[in-house]
């Protein structure tokens, strides 16, 4: 009885891009992760800013797709997913929603630093397909993130603490998605 080779999609796919592609897929979900624990504090009854804890908990939904985007991208290209450890987002209770702006804000530039890292090793091994997918659905929308929250803390930083927090929760009430009835 013989034995047949399956068949593979891997074609010009070097190991350097796929490990490359697992270190992004943390990063996405460890985002997600962070967003989701922002969202939940902000839902707290002490808190209660029900506007900034559903902004928040869309922008986790859009790291989590941006994880799972890269999980079938990596899977089309022959690749094998690999899932690395998340740590655990720790919030203080003396959060403010200015410090959970400057935080979400380096989390998006330094998620955008890893893509342009990223680009940067799909560039050397000549995986233009890889980099076509970076730039299509990853690079543009970092630099309109790291704009967003820099508006968003700029804005609140102006107006200050009273006012602002208003102001700044019903702009990112306009930014979500509305929220689908659940039965």
């Amino acid at each position: 009885m013989s034995r047949k080779l399956k068949l593979s999609s891997r074609q010009a796919f070097s190991n350097a891009c796929e490990k490359g592609i697992n270190i992004q897929i943390q990063n996405e979900l460890m985002a997600s992760y962070t967003y989701l624990a922002l969202a939940n504090f902000f839902a707290r009854d002490v808190v209660a800013l029900h506007g900034i804890s559903r902004f928040f908990y869309a922008q986790s939904e859009e790291e989590s797709k941006h994880g799972r985007k890269l999980m079938k991208y990596l899977l089309n290209r022959g690749g094998c997913v690999v899932l690395y450890d998340i740590k655990a987002s720790t919030i203080s209770d003396s959060l403010t929603l200015l410090d959970a702006l400057k935080h979400a804000y380096e989390l998006e530039k330094t998620n955008n630093a890893a893509l342009l890292e990223l680009h940067e090793v799909a560039s050397k091994s000549n995986d233009s397909d890889l980099t076509s997918f970076l730039e299509e659905h990853y690079l543009k929308e970092q630099i309109d993130e790291i704009n967003l929250f820099a508006k968003l803390y700029n804005r609140l930083l102006t107006f200050g603490d009273g006012i602002g927090v208003y102001f700044v929760e019903k702009e990112m009430i306009k930014l979500c998605p509305k929220e689908k009835n659940s039965s």
